[in-house]
């Protein structure tokens, strides 16, 4: 399969050499490692939703900015934004939960 079977490995891909970053630098700045970075850009591995935010919040982006790329990219599979909005709620949710934990 090839990074164009998956739209949001070419999203992130489009996110990060936007911004001029490397994926080492992505590593480098708290996002997950260059290796699992250039698989999901070129569609071997899928990111997990905890990647997925930790990969954006290190390019200092959000999921309005990863359905941005996906727009310019003109491929949103049906109910992408809904499901992004939901990801983006969940996450929310778990940050709550870990402060009043900690």
């Amino acid at each position: 399969m090839s990074a164009q079977d998956f739209p949001i490995q070419q999203a992130l891909r489009l996110l990060r050499t936007r911004l001029g970053v490397t994926q080492t630098e992505v590593d480098q700045r708290g996002g997950p490692d260059y290796r699992t970075i250039s698989h999901w850009e070129t569609g071997r591995k899928h990111p997990s939703l905890r990647l997925l935010a930790q990969h954006l919040a290190a390019l200092e982006c959000d999921f309005h900015d990863l359905q941005d790329a996906l727009d310019q990219l003109g491929k949103h599979p049906g109910g992408l934004q809904s499901r992004l909005v939901t990801i983006e709620q969940r996450l929310s949710a778990l940050e709550l939960e870990s402060r009043s934990a900690g």
